[in-house]
């Protein structure tokens, strides 16, 4: 079977880090989302991905190549149609044949264990096209399914405004005929419009997903995301080229990749990971659920706590992060201090592209976008979001004028 991919989202609500990624090429713990994505792809039977980008993408091309590092075939197709969906779906149409079947995939969903396999198992049992669904509190950012007896998928509702409709919500895995395309086509590009063709035409069938599941959608995502990978471990692995004290402490499914060194009283507390040639100070800390990404350097005596820090980051001597997202190349100055709650414990709102957004969470630090430099002694506030290559100045209380 063969697979499409969509790629192509802008990921605005990503925001900071949205201007420099998609969704899908958000790092977990060393793998993109992407990349995680083909392999559990690859591990259900599928030789072939056509992923479909936006027309100036150029990062996933050098991340997937031909894809023969990741044991399929790949093929880069960009959309140049109209946008949405529906648009990118059918850059793809010509790639399928008349009676063949496939795996339509959204790039921006990330789940624990397989649920491609689980999706082709329902595909195989009422040899029908499937809808992967799941259940979650909050239905109206998703399209929502209703079902009959037997799973069978009765209407489909796109991002419902009324409270109440019910809670199984599309969770972008879908098995679907060739002749799908065609129902794209008669709906003028509507996803929901060719999924109620669908519908009504051949059957469509839920494959109910109750492992962890989460669409990237808003930064705080990420951090789900992360822990939903990490969640899975139960072991340690630590690379042979790692060099770490005889003083340093490893609690737990650490993971350590190649060329890490670990100073001499540094704490890693599982499960967590260290990428490629990152520098961990003495005395540091560093907690439950924290992906640090490759090349980076953490100071003395710095605390990370359920944190994803991307590569090439430099946090500062003394600083503590918690419950945050800090993007790639950042400079963060010593004695920093992410705040990750209010007083009052209420839930935490984060303003993004303008809008006030309620996370819902009630510990939720920082978000830090790319190349961004956070001066020494700064103390940031819950939810605060610092955008891609700005810079923050230091925080003193006497200095030269």
């Amino acid at each position: 079977m063969k697979a499409i991919v969509l790629a192509a989202g802008k990921g605005t609500h990503l925001t900071p880090f949205s201007p420099d990624r998609t969704a899908s090429l958000v790092d977990i713990c060393g793998t993109t989302v992407l990349e995680h994505t083909v392999k559990l792809l690859r591990e259900a039977g599928v030789s072939d991905v056509v992923v479909v980008v936006n027309p100036a993408e150029q990062k996933i091309p050098r991340l997937l190549g031909d894809g023969r590092h990741l044991h399929v075939s790949v093929d880069i197709v960009r959309q140049s149609g109209p946008e949405g969906i529906g648009g990118a779906i059918l850059e793809a149409a010509g790639r399928f044949q008349p009676g063949e079947n496939f795996f339509l995939v959204y790039g921006d969903t990330l789940t624990a264990s397989n649920v491609f396999v689980h999706a082709q198992q329902s595909h195989h049992l009422h040899r029908a096209p499937v809808a992967a669904v799941c259940l979650t509190s909050k239905t109206d950012p998703y399209g929502i399914i209703y079902m009959e007896s037997g799973m069978r998928i009765s209407r489909v509702v796109e991002k419902p405004k009324d409270v109440g409709l019910g809670n199984y919500v599309l969770a972008g895995v879908f098995v679907l005929p060739q002749i799908f395309f065609s129902y794209l086509k008669e709906a003028s590009g509507s996803m929901i419009g060719a999924l109620e063709r669908v519908v009504a035409k051949d059957r469509l069938y839920a494959s109910i997903w109750e492992d962890d599941w989460v669409d990237l959608r808003y930064p705080w995502d990420v951090l789900k995301a992360n822990r939903i990978v990490m969640k899975g471990w139960d072991a340690a692995s630590i690379a042979k080229t790692a060099k770490i004290s005889e003083g340093a402490t490893l609690v737990g499914p650490v993971r350590i990749a190649e060329g890490v060194t670990i100073q001499a009283g540094a704490c890693l507390r599982g499960p967590c990971f260290v990428g490629a040639e990152t520098f961990v100070g003495n005395n540091s800390l560093i907690r439950e659920f924290t992906s640090v990404g490759a090349k980076s350097q953490v100071g003395f005596g710095v605390e990370l706590k359920n944190c994803v820090i991307f590569g090439g980051t430099h946090v500062g001597r003394l600083s503590f992060l918690g419950d945050s997202v800090i993007g790639a190349g950042v400079d963060v100055g010593a004695g920093t201090m992410t705040i990750n709650r209010q007083l009052d414990n209420r839930a935490i709102d984060v303003e993004i592209a303008g809008r006030s957004i309620a996370s819902g969470l009630a510990k939720l630090g920082s978000f830090v976008g790319d190349g961004a430099v956070i001066g020494a002694s700064n103390t940031l506030a819950a939810g605060t979001v610092i955008e891609a290559r700005a810079v923050v100045p230091h925080q003193f209380t006497h200095g030269r004028k």
